[in-house]
């Protein structure tokens, strides 16, 4: 997996966009993904990363993702996957209040 990384990496270098995402993606390297992604706008490619990062538990990618891609209920259902419910309660205070008592009965029966 490192060598397709250090491949990607100097594809990038080199301007073959291509080679580094196709490489970035069997390294399944998600933090080059998201800034790949990111950096050009690539929607679909951000919803790529954001899906194989949660799949992998890489929920701070996966987050950043969904952040950047405007879906808040995905941002709350990624912060609760990852067991942190205060940030997916001030997360719902501020983006959709709806959520709030959901998140509060999770967190409760975590505590339990």
């Amino acid at each position: 997996m490192e060598k397709w990384k250090k491949v990607g990496d100097i594809a990038l270098l080199m301007g073959l966009f291509s080679l580094a995402e196709t490489c970035f993606k069997k390294s399944n390297d998600y933090s080059s993904l998201f800034l790949f992604y990111s950096t050009y706008g690539d929607e679909q490619g951000l919803v790529f990363v954001m899906n194989e990062a949660k799949r992998a538990g890489k929920f701070n990618i996966a987050y950043e993702a969904a952040f950047l891609l405007a879906m808040p209920e995905e941002c709350v259902d990624i912060l609760i996957k990852s067991k942190r419910f205060a940030e997916a309660s001030m997360f719902a205070r501020a983006y959709i209040p709806s959520e709030i008592p959901g998140i509060m009965k999770e967190w409760a029966d975590l505590l339990k």
